[in-house]
């Protein structure tokens, strides 16, 4: 049996902390390992924060969607769907430059590298005009 969470939020940076403290709760109550919500609320904050800044060209108000689920073998899944510009964040970000200077390194791409070193799975695709990205991971197996 599958537990969830699902919520939708307006592309808002203070509805990005009612989702995640609604994403840490509904972890928390479903027994996840505390290294692997760390893990996961840091990567759903940075895909988030990411949709809110880049992902519409107007200033109208979108829906994000945000919906997670602990599968029985105790696997997180957390999905994110959005309306805004295609972006696949999996190909069109370069991967950053960590071994530069940090004064001489170019700016972004740290974000995406981070969710896909902590998570297991990471995948994305456009369906209906929207934007899912999907992140897996494995209790006890975060980074």
């Amino acid at each position: 049996m599958k537990k969830q969470f699902l919520t939708k939020i307006e592309n808002d940076p203070q509805a990005v902390i009612t989702a995640l403290d609604g994403f840490e709760k509904f972890a928390k109550k479903n027994g996840l390992l505390e290294k692997s919500i760390f893990a996961a609320r840091l990567c759903l904050e940075e895909v988030l924060v990411n949709i809110v800044s880049y992902a519409f060209v107007d200033k109208k108000p979108h829906m994000i969607q945000v919906h997670a689920e602990v599968e029985v073998e105790r696997t997180l899944k957390i999905k994110v769907e959005d309306d805004g510009i295609a972006f696949n964040p999996l190909v069109m970000v370069p991967k950053p430059d960590l071994d530069s200077d940090i004064e001489n390194r170019p700016i972004g791409g740290i974000g995406i590298h981070l969710v896909k070193s902590m998570m297991n799975q990471v995948t994305y695709d456009r369906q209906k005009g929207k934007n899912i990205l999907t992140m897996t991971q494995s209790q006890g197996e975060p980074f």
